[in-house]
């Protein structure tokens, strides 16, 4: 009996030591990965209206002495295409560059007078295609996800149908003017925001001021500058 009691005792004495000395049980740890939002290459589709025209000053042309003018009046239109870029780095402040490719339309109204007087007005379209290259500057706080506001400025090109036929006769003479196909240097500058749901799918709304070279044909002497105004989404791979 008293044996049996020393080898119960020498068991527990053992499993005492083999616990003081052995440390404490090791730190189970777990890692979490976040990915940041809205990195990398993404396509997007946009739509909006221009909702404001600036067709610049009036056109004047001499028939037979007399002054004959063309404005163009101020109307909203419709834009709507697609975008894809590349966005540079996971940052707070990142650096994108970006494809902006729109159909750009307005209808438009042209007033013509002689000598001051209004005699008429013929619609005057503007239906054309916008190729421009951004660069944007993102800020993108807490991984980016969330909101993500970036301002940005582009060149580019456009090309498509300017005005609309109509024939003026002034003292016998009489004289066609209206529409022509043709194209020219292109800029735009603006500021958005994204709200990026998780890291690959965003919506956004943008603002732009975009100004077409070359674009008055017979009916203003000056650029056509626009304010657009839409939105849209993206979705980065």
């Amino acid at each position: 009996m008293k044996n049996a009691v020393y080898f119960a005792l020498a068991i527990v004495c053992a499993v005492f030591a083999r616990s003081a000395f052995a440390g404490p049980p090791p730190m189970v740890t777990t890692t979490t990965t976040s990915q940041a939002c809205g990195t990398g290459w993404y396509f997007g589709l946009q739509g909006g209206a221009n909702i404001y025209q600036d067709f610049g000053s009036d056109r004047h042309i001499d028939i037979n002495g007399s002054d004959v003018s063309f404005g163009i009046n101020d109307h909203v239109g419709g834009f709507g295409g697609i975008k894809f870029g590349y966005v540079f780095g996971p940052g707070e402040w990142r650096l994108a560059l970006e494809e902006d490719w729109y159909y750009n339309g307005v209808d438009a109204e042209a007033a013509v007078r002689v000598n001051g007087r209004e005699i008429g007005t013929v619609d005057s379209t503007l239906n054309t295609a916008a190729f421009m290259t951004n660069l944007v500057l993102r800020y993108a706080p807490n991984g980016g996800c969330g909101l993500q506001p970036y301002i940005f400025g582009g060149v580019g090109g456009w090309w498509g149908e300017t005005g609309g036929d109509t024939e003026i006769t002034v003292g016998g003479t009489t004289r066609t003017l209206g529409s022509s196909d043709n194209g020219g240097f292109a800029f735009q500058v603006g500021a958005g925001l994204d709200y990026y749901f998780n890291p690959r799918w965003s919506i956004f709304t943008e603002y732009k001021f975009l100004d077409y070279t070359n674009a008055g044909g017979d009916f203003t002497d000056s650029n056509i500058g626009q304010h657009l105004v839409g939105g849209g989404f993206k979705v980065h791979f």
